[in-house]
């Protein structure tokens, strides 16, 4: 029985931090947490995921040196 918790905050003006906890005990020791810090775009918006077989989201998104995170790199 998985049970995430996810939890968006703002430390200060300029950062959205994200934390998910995941307890899953049917395929994890023990429960684990991954967060990160957001830089804020307040004219930004955010995007939702949607898991699905032909969902190309992932294929826009580069790293901090304009390489793209999936496929090959160039």
């Amino acid at each position: 029985q998985m049970h995430i918790i996810e939890r968006f905050t703002r430390p200060n003006k300029g950062t959205l931090h994200y934390e998910a906890t995941i307890d899953d005990p049917g395929a994890y020791t023990k429960q684990w947490t991954v967060a990160w810090d957001i830089p804020w775009n307040p004219t930004g918006e955010l995007q939702e995921y949607i898991c699905q077989e032909n969902n190309n989201y992932y294929n826009r998104l580069t790293d901090d040196f304009g390489q793209p995170i999936v496929g090959p790199r160039q």
